[in-house]
C-alpha cells in the first residue's frame, strides 16, 4: 500500500463488487410463463447480507504472491413510499463491516466497524477509511421490475465522503446510480417459462477503469430451496475494461468465467439469496513489464425481512455449493478483445 492510506486495487476491487453486487435441482414439471415483480409496501424493511471471499494471485518478475480477503458487509433496506405506478423510493444504509484480509508484507489484518478497540498498523488505516460509510444514506427510486430510475446522496452522505479517500475510490459519487443499477437483476419484461433467457447490460467506473459488463440471465422454474419453493434465475456476467484508471498501465481481462443464481420469492415479491462466483484472469502492462494476477471471488447475499427500527441481523450459515449441472449456468470463455 503506497502512501500509507491508500489502498490496493484489488482490495478496492473486492468492496466495489461486494457494494454493488446483489446477484445472485429444478422441476422436472412443465411450468408455465410466469411474471416476476416485486411487491414492495411503504414501510416495508429488510438487512441485506453481503459475504464475499476473494483469493488473488500474482505473478512480480517471477515471484508467486497469494493474498485473501474474507468481507461481510450490512446494509438496512427501508421503503419510504410506493407510488400507485409502484415506483419505491428506498432507503439504504450501510450499517455493519467487516473485513479480515491476508496479504503479502501487511500479515493477516482483521477490523470491524462496530469497534477501533486494539486497532494499529493497516487495520487501524482500513477502519479509519471505511468508517465514514457506516451510516451512509442513499436514497433510490426503483420500479417493479428492479429498474433504478433514481439515485439521491443526502449533503451528510457527501460530505463523508470527501472526508475519506478510500470511501471516495469505493463510492464516489457519480458512481453510485451504476453501481445500484448492477446490484440487483432487472426482472424480465414479459412472463417467463422455464429456459428463457433476457439480458441487461451496465457501464461503471471500477478501480481498474471504466468497466463494461453484460448480464445473461436465466429462468430456471420454480424449485425447492431452503425448504421452500422459490423462483430460480440463473446469471452469467461477462466484463471488458474499456479504459484502464491508472495512467502509464493498462489493464485488461484476459480470461474470465462465472456462475451465479437468484432465489426470488413470487409471492412475497422480492428476492431471498443470491449466490455467485466468478473467476478473472487480469494482465497489467507497466511499461515493458507484463504482469499478470488471478482472482477467484464467491459470493452470498441473504435478504431478511425486519421490523423497521429493529436491531441489525447476524447472517445466516450460507448455502454456497455446487448444483446440479442441469440447473446452472456457467461460461469459461476469452474475455472479449
Amino acid at each position: 500500500m503506497r502512501n500509507g492510506n491508500r489502498f490496493p486495487a484489488w482490495i478496492c476491487w473486492t468492496i466495489s463488487t461486494l457494494l454493488l453486487s446483489v446477484i445472485l435441482a429444478g422441476s422436472s414439471e412443465a411450468q408455465g410463463p410466469k411474471l416476476l415483480r416485486w411487491k414492495l409496501k411503504s414501510g416495508d424493511a429488510m438487512d441485506v447480507i453481503l459475504q464475499q471471499t476473494v483469493d488473488a494471485e500474482q505473478s512480480i518478475f517471477g515471484n508467486e504472491l497469494k493474498s485473501k480477503a474474507d468481507m461481510q458487509l450490512d446494509m438496512r433496506w427501508l421503503v419510504r413510499s410506493v407510488s400507485p405506478e409502484e415506483v419505491a423510493e428506498i432507503q439504504q444504509s450501510v450499517e455493519h463491516i467487516r473485513m479480515k484480509m491476508e496479504a503479502p508484507g501487511t500479515g493477516s489484518v482483521e477490523f470491524d466497524s462496530s469497534s477501533a478497540k486494539d486497532l494499529s498498523g493497516m487495520a487501524k488505516v482500513l477502519y479509519d477509511n471505511v468508517q465514514p460509510m457506516i451510516g451512509l444514506h442513499i436514497l433510490q427510486r426503483m420500479n417493479s421490475r428492479g429498474e433504478i430510475l433514481d439515485v439521491r446522496l443526502s449533503d451528510e452522505a457527501q460530505q463523508k465522503l470527501k472526508a475519506s479517500g478510500a470511501a471516495q475510490q469505493i463510492l464516489a459519487k457519480e458512481d453510485i446510480e451504476s453501481m445500484l443499477a448492477q446490484s440487483a437483476a432487472v426482472l424480465p419484461v414479459k412472463p417467463v417459462r422455464p429456459g428463457e433467457s433476457w439480458e441487461g447490460a451496465t457501464t461503471s467506473k471500477s478501480p481498474l477503469g471504466a468497466l463494461a459488463m453484460k448480464m445473461k440471465y436465466t429462468y430456471r422454474g420454480t424449485v425447492q430451496h431452503a425448504g421452500r419453493a422459490l423462483d430460480q434465475i440463473d446469471v452469467a456476467i461477462q466484463m471488458q475494461i474499456e479504459e484502464a484508471s491508472n495512467q502509464g498501465m493498462s489493464v485488461a481481462i484476459k480470461e474470465q468465467g462465472s456462475q451465479g443464481s437468484m432465489f426470488f420469492d413470487e409471492v412475497a415479491g422480492r428476492f431471498v439469496e443470491s449466490e455467485f462466483s466468478q473467476n478473472l484472469t487480469l494482465q497489467t502492462k507497466i511499461g515493458d513489464a507484463m504482469q499478470e494476477q488471478k482472482l477467484a471471488t464467491k459470493m452470498h447475499i441473504q435478504f431478511l425481512p425486519v421490523t423497521p427500527g429493529q436491531p441489525r441481523l447476524t447472517a445466516g450459515p450460507s448455502s454456497l455449493r455446487a448444483a446440479p449441472a442441469s440447473a446452472r449456468l456457467e461460461t469459461q470463455v476469452p474475455a472479449a478483445r
